[in-house]
């Protein structure tokens, strides 16, 4: 059950990561670019299949659970991700971008500081996910309700685990080189309803 909320949380599909030559911290997930080399840390694949009708039927009904129990949300703008989870330079913009001779899409932003830099989350919410991702590294990822979700990928150490409640401000991780990057930064994405969206958007 755990696998099918993250996966419906997240649209069903994990980007495939890719690199560049940059000497600044950027990374995170691209699409149809990486072959993944494996590290000296134990990576755990998730398997995101959402194919069956049962399957959906559970994620959905998991979803809905998921919001009843964050009782102290009140109405979608008081659970939007809209703080910084740190605040540094972005070297790689949500959408699409050209990496060497590849174009392809970033789902996120990439936002370059020092290593072990706390990460605070976005808003309230519950760990959905706290652990290895195959090109993200070590990744914390929370649901706040109404369709929104945050993922903090490439970090160097995690403080939360899986089912934790989180508040805005919180740190929940520091950031690092895990999984595909080419320095130390902070891969951020914000999903709602499944759909990945420019993080810029709820940023003030």
């Amino acid at each position: 059950m755990k696998k099918l909320f993250l996966a419906f949380a997240l649209g069903g599909v994990l980007c495939k990561p890719a690199v560049d030559s940059s000497p600044l911290g950027i990374g995170g997930p691209a699409k149809d670019t990486f072959e993944f080399t494996p590290e000296k840390e134990v990576q755990k694949e998730t398997d995101l299949d959402t194919q069956s009708v049962d399957k959906i039927i559970a994620v959905e009904s998991s979803v809905e659970k998921a919001m009843r129990e964050l009782l102290d949300v009140k109405t979608v703008d008081t659970i939007k991700p809209d703080i910084w989870p740190v605040v540094g330079l972005v070297t790689s913009d949500y959408g699409w971008r050209r990496m060497g001779r590849v174009k392809e899409f970033h789902p996120g932003i990439d936002i370059s500081v020092p290593y072990g830099t706390p990460v605070s989350v976005a808003s309230d919410g519950r760990v959905i996910y706290a652990g290895w991702l195959s090109g993200y590294g070590k990744t914390v990822i929370v649901y706040h309700g109404y369709g929104f979700v945050t993922l903090y990928g490439h970090l160097s150490d995690i403080s939360v685990s899986y089912g934790d409640k989180v508040v805005k401000g919180q740190i929940i991780g520091r950031v690092g080189m895990t999984g595909r990057t080419t320095g130390p930064h902070l891969h951020y994405e914000v999903i709602r309803y499944g759909i990945r969206q420019n993080p810029i958007a709820y940023l003030p």
